[in-house]
């Protein structure tokens, strides 16, 4: 028995050395395997992440490279990877193994916008090979991603008891078992969409960016071409207004928090300022940067990004990518007693991690984003919310009252003592079934996704048979629509005016997708963008807004 002991403690051990030694070379577990392991030069653990077989990495846009959407599920990614034992394939996804991928800085700091997965629409949308898709003997509904956000090229997937096959090969388009089409928002081309559109056909919309990054979807004649919606909005098919919030538990940490006595000391000590702002992407709808200017007239606030530049970060923190999720920088903006928390754009529900991370390090976020924010802050005093003020000297005096009468100021954060109250945000959590970060025991939101809509095929499909009505699936506005922006005036009102150069764009979007539907409705299957533009022109003329 002892003998048979020292063997089995021995082969653990040796399963573990060659375990650990596979990882750190980066081997692939399996060519057929959904995962592979990635090697971070800076980082003294590994750990996988799920991707699909044959993934595609990345693009270069403009002479820089840009990380996979698949990055975003990796907490405290660096710049510089090994991202190794890729699988080489035939078919245009990945033929070399990748050692170097650089994100871009502006998408990283600001919701990660500019993130892209690999062009290959060479591959999947080739002359030849449709015959032999169109005949393939495929029982289950197909799900076509339209836009090639998965590089999955096909594989059947289990959605609880029903079970769907998704691709991004447009090879089966023509596919009689082809049901929904699947878009990922930031990569649509409206000149290039799966026309015409046969009645058995649905459209699915996953976009989870800020309108900042496509205006078209703010209108209801672009919402409305789609069955199928995962967006922020709470009105969407599956929400993701929380994509940014791991867990309402994490809101109630305190390990980073600095007490109130302390935050006085770093002020005096230090020269920290009342209200830190960490901001990259600069000139945005929300008009942050513009209100910050303002702001800084009466208090002093230390801007470390590159907007309203007045402070420099450590040089280990200055990196977008490693720098936001280090420690070392939440150790940092728990110093102040106030953390900007503005968004790109505003619209109902949109909340990234500018909201979360102040709450979590015990820095009273000052919000500037959804006007239904409060809906989700874990109470009712946790948060300055900027709408709530007239002018920008009503705020300030409101925060420089705060600084000076510790306990007003400590009913912010009473949250951390007492738990997150807010029942509708713990009841939003508690029912959402996908996860973020290390949450391993449920899906992303992509495959989270994939079976909403799977699920809501074959509900149609049993309803058919058993001789009821088929649920017809009709997306609106409130699914995502986001106002016309607006700016802060001069003199320090708060009540926002018209932006026209921001609300240009977002005017031109309009009038775009009104050609488009205008095409669309003429029976028309091919346009370029040039054609959609003209006619916009022509539309916007006939309103009386192009001169």
């Amino acid at each position: 028995m002892a003998r048979h002991r020292c063997l089995f403690k021995c082969f653990l051990l040796s399963f573990f050395i060659v375990f650990l030694t596979l990882a750190i070379i980066g081997f692939q577990v399996s060519d057929k395997s959904a995962a592979y392991w990635f090697a971070y030069n800076s980082q003294p653990t590994m750990r996988p992440i799920s991707l699909r077989p044959q993934t595609p990495l990345l693009k270069t846009v403009n002479g820089d490279i840009k990380m996979s959407i698949w990055q975003r599920w990796m907490p405290n990614v660096t710049k510089e990877q090994n991202i190794i034992s890729v699988p080489s394939t035939t078919n245009g996804y990945v033929s070399n193994d990748v050692t170097y991928v650089e994100a871009d800085d502006t998408g990283a700091v600001d919701g990660f916008a500019d993130w892209e997965v690999g062009d290959h629409h060479k591959s999947i949308d080739a002359p030849d090979g449709e015959e032999k898709a169109t005949k393939e003997d495929i029982q289950h509904p197909i799900i076509l991603w339209w836009t090639p956000f998965t590089g999955d090229p096909g594989s059947t997937k289990k959605c609880g008891t029903n079970e769907c096959y998704f691709t991004v090969d447009r090879h089966y388009r023509h596919h009689k078992n082809t049901k929904v089409f699947m878009f990922y928002g930031t990569d649509i081309k409206f000149d290039d969409l799966p026309l015409p559109r046969l009645p058995h056909h649905e459209w699915a919309l996953l976009h989870e960016e800020s309108p900042k990054n496509v205006y078209a979807y703010s209108h209801e004649e672009t919402m409305s071409l789609f069955n199928h919606t995962s967006t922020f909005k709470r009105e969407s098919d599956m929400s993701i207004a929380t994509q940014y919030l791991e867990s309402v538990e994490l809101l109630e940490k305190t390990f980073v928090q600095e007490p109130t006595v302390k935050k006085n000391k770093y002020q005096t000590e230090e020269g920290l300022a009342l209200v830190n702002y960490v901001h990259t992407d600069c000139g945005t709808p929300s008009d942050r940067d513009h209100l910050i200017e303002m702001m800084q007239k009466y208090i002093k606030v230390d801007s470390y990004g590159k907007c309203v530049h007045n402070k420099d970060l450590p040089e280990h923190l200055r990196d977008a990518l490693k720098g936001m999720d280090h420690m070392d920088f939440y150790k940092l903006q728990a110093k102040y007693k106030f953390t900007m928390a503005a968004e790109n754009a505003i619209c109902d529900d949109y909340m990234t991690e500018k909201l979360w991370r102040p709450l979590f390090v015990g820095s009273v976020p000052i919000i500037v984003g959804s006007p239904k924010v409060r809906d989700f802050l874990p109470d009712n005093h946790s948060a300055i919310i900027v709408d709530d003020f007239k002018t920008v000297k009503d705020l300030t005096n409101y925060l420089m009252y705060l600084n000076e009468n510790d306990e007003e100021y400590d009913k912010y954060l009473e949250f951390k003592r007492t738990g997150v109250k807010n029942k509708y945000l713990k009841d939003f959590m508690s029912k959402r079934e996908w996860g973020i970060n290390n949450d391993w025991k449920k899906p992303n939101f992509i495959d989270s996704f994939e079976c909403v809509v799977c699920n809501r095929l074959h509900e149609n499909i049993k309803r058919e048979k058993q001789g009821l009505p088929i649920k017809k699936h009709i997306v609106n506005a409130n699914h995502y629509g986001c106002p016309k922006p607006k700016k802060y005036p001069e003199g320090g009102s708060l009540v926002r005016v018209e932006d026209e150069w921001h609300s240009q764009e977002w005017v031109n979007s309009l009038y775009d997708i009104k050609a488009v539907r205008e095409f669309m409705d003429a029976g028309k299957t091919k346009f370029s963008q040039e054609e959609i533009s003209k006619r916009a022109i022509e539309l916007m003329r006939k309103a009386g807004l192009y001169l």
